[in-house]
């Protein structure tokens, strides 16, 4: 089993990066070789397992012109290790990642010839997405065979996915991902809002929506604070055994047909 997973949405705040982390050292711990690649100029998910001295090469390196004067192997990769993570690569990113929004559209399947060199040597590939659909998100979008959207209750998450699943719906077909799912992420038990968003996304969504749904928890969040994904923070709290069933779940919809096909035409294409 194979797969390139974007974890996308244009909104920003709806846990992307905790998803992507999370869920990469899940499917490493058991035993999948995974390559978690962030794409995201802010860095975010690259603090989780390096220190800045321990960032060399990055996916800057790998898609944008080098400096000045520099030598440049674009088909180079530096996956680095984390010695805690057995069968665990990461691709770190760097702010400088943000010029490639200002190189020529046709540079849109750059980051899909540069994965065809290495992508038989993982299981899953996880890309941590930036909060926009320019040319970055898009090139990550096009190098991918799924997506998987986060949507959190209040701020933007929905309009986000809208917008999101309106450009993905008008990619050509050869290049068009397949939906794994919409998740609710950062849900609240208490608020009404969060309830009234899953019963939203539920009704219109039906199937394409995750049963597993990862709960607001000050432990994740303080996970995240100090830069750990929460399987090393807390191995054995309930938030963590959340991203074991999300993983659980994504692997049984990689199996299914619906998971083999493209975005769906409508939203109401599939019903569980």
């Amino acid at each position: 089993m194979k797969a390139v997973i974007s974890v996308v949405n244009v909104a920003a705040g709806v846990g992307k990066t905790t998803i992507s982390v999370n869920l990469a050292v899940e499917l490493s711990a058991r035993g999948h070789q995974t390559l978690l690649i962030d794409a995201d100029p802010q860095a975010n998910a690259t603090r989780f397992f390096m220190k800045t001295d321990q960032i060399g090469w990055t996916l800057a390196d790998t898609l944008c012109p080098p400096d000045p004067g520099a030598r440049h192997n674009f088909a180079r990769w530096d996956m680095f290790s984390p010695s805690r993570f057995a069968n665990l690569y990461v691709v770190p990113s760097a702010i400088r990642l943000a010029t490639f929004e200002g190189m020529e559209a046709s540079h849109v399947t750059d980051l899909k010839s540069r994965l065809a060199t290495i992508e038989h040597s993982y299981e899953f590939i996880v890309i941590d997405t930036p909060s926009s659909l320019a040319l970055l998100t898009q090139a990550c979008l096009n190098a991918s065979t799924h997506v998987l959207a986060p949507i959190s209750p209040g701020g933007q998450g929905e309009a986000g996915w809208r917008l999101l699943f309106e450009y993905i719906g008008d990619m050509p077909c050869v290049l068009r991902p397949a939906l794994l799912g919409l998740m609710c992420n950062r849900f609240n038990c208490r608020s009404h809002e969060s309830g009234a968003c899953y019963e939203a996304l539920k009704e219109e969504w039906g199937g394409w929506l995750c049963e597993t749904i990862i709960h607001r928890d000050d432990l994740i969040e303080g996970c995240g604070e100090q830069g750990l994904p929460i399987q090393v923070c807390a191995p054995n709290s309930p938030a963590a055994s959340l991203y074991s069933d999300l993983a659980d779940e994504l692997i049984v919809r990689l199996s299914m047909p619906k998971a083999q096909g493209e975005i769906p035409t409508s939203a109401n294409h599939y019903a569980a």
